[in-house]
């Protein structure tokens, strides 16, 4: 259930929130959003499979995608615009990392400020990785015409314990997922409320 809101409540960023200045970083913001809203869609999709009917879905839900966008007409092209997409959102999430831009719409008590910094930050670069690594699972499956070649954050899973120092890099990865966590906590508690909004003012 926390994921769909999540899901919805980044739909919902996506739809209202604007600032005064328009430009194409606004606009790579609001696919980041929509972005994210589908992907925690799927995830609480999987998860309530797993819920429910005990098994992943079918070949799992982003071979699923995959595979009903491969037999698109020009698949491979839509398939590979995903993947760059998906491939692009990850980069964001490090790049605002990075440059602690999503400090801005948030007003940190000054005593926590740098620990929560350094936390968030670590949150958003794990989850940007794993992102890149999905985007890149999308253009494999692209390029070879394979929706099998496709894979969410399971499938990273595996891909990162395959690799030297795997557990390690799993380890690593997780706490990732736990800063950012803690990162959603933050935000929803510190968000600065007074931004406007396309639908209800100020």
């Amino acid at each position: 259930m926390g994921l769909f809101c999540y899901s919805f409540w980044r739909l919902y960023q996506a739809i209202t929130e604007r600032s005064e200045k328009q430009d194409w970083k606004k606009i790579i913001e609001r696919i980041s959003f929509v972005v994210g809203a589908i992907t925690h869609f799927l995830l609480a999709y999987y998860a309530i499979n797993l819920i429910f009917y005990f098994s992943t879905p079918k070949g799992g839900s982003e071979k699923g995608l995959a595979r009903e966008l491969l037999v698109l007409p020009f698949g491979e092209v839509i398939t590979g615009i995903v993947a760059l997409i998906i491939a692009g959102f990850g980069v964001y999430q490090i790049v605002i990392a990075v440059k602690e831009k999503f400090c801005k719409d948030m007003e940190i008590p000054a005593d926590h400020k740098k620990a929560i910094v350094l936390i968030s930050k670590f949150g958003l670069i794990a989850r940007g990785i794993v992102f890149m690594m999905i985007g890149f699972f999308f253009m494999r499956a692209s390029f070879y015409h394979d929706s099998s070649e496709a894979g969410g954050v399971a499938k990273a899973w595996v891909v990162l314990k395959e690799l030297p120092y795997g557990d390690i890099l799993m380890g690593i990865v997780a706490a990732g997922f736990i800063a950012f966590g803690i990162y959603g906590f933050v935000e929803a508690l510190y968000k600065n409320h007074n931004r406007r909004t396309f639908l209800f003012g100020k």
